[in-house]
């Protein structure tokens, strides 16, 4: 029925903290129920006693390996090193902050980051690392968090 359930921890929603169970069908969180309550037919249980369970915070206004003004070719860190620093903190959604260079419209900057790859670098909302495809920076979930 479901392919994961995080039991037994403080679960965070827009309606309040309580003791609640998760349950996650592919990519989505399908429900939130009261604790013990979701059946665990067929499902991978994460016990979270102790632990505050909260949905992947979202930056919206990243700087990804952007010119440091008056560093010469110094820039701020690449892609990889973002998206490991946001999962260790819990975010889930990047969005790069877009630089209009002269004699690029904003239409332009808004569309295309430093890096190549669109400025919006969203990852389903449910899904744990940012997704960024496409980019070098790119970052698998197993290889971000070892």
């Amino acid at each position: 029925m479901f392919d994961l359930i995080i039991r037994n921890g403080q679960v965070v929603t827009p309606w309040g903290v309580g003791d609640w169970d998760v349950a996650i069908q592919g990519e989505k969180i399908v429900a939130v129920a009261a604790n013990h309550t979701l059946t665990e037919e067929s499902a991978r249980v994460i016990d979270a006693t102790g632990k505050i369970v909260v949905p992947g915070g979202i930056e919206p206004h990243a700087h990804v390996y952007a010119p440091i003004m008056g560093h010469g070719d110094l820039k701020t860190a690449p892609p990889d090193e973002v998206s490991r620093a946001a999962l260790f903190g819990g975010t889930t959604t990047i969005l790069d902050f877009a630089i209009q260079y002269p004699g690029i419209d904003i239409s332009q900057a808004i569309s295309t980051s430093r890096t190549g790859s669109p400025v919006s670098r969203s990852s389903p909302p449910t899904s744990v690392p940012p997704t960024w495809p496409g980019n070098p920076g790119w970052c698998e979930w197993a290889t971000c968090t070892t």
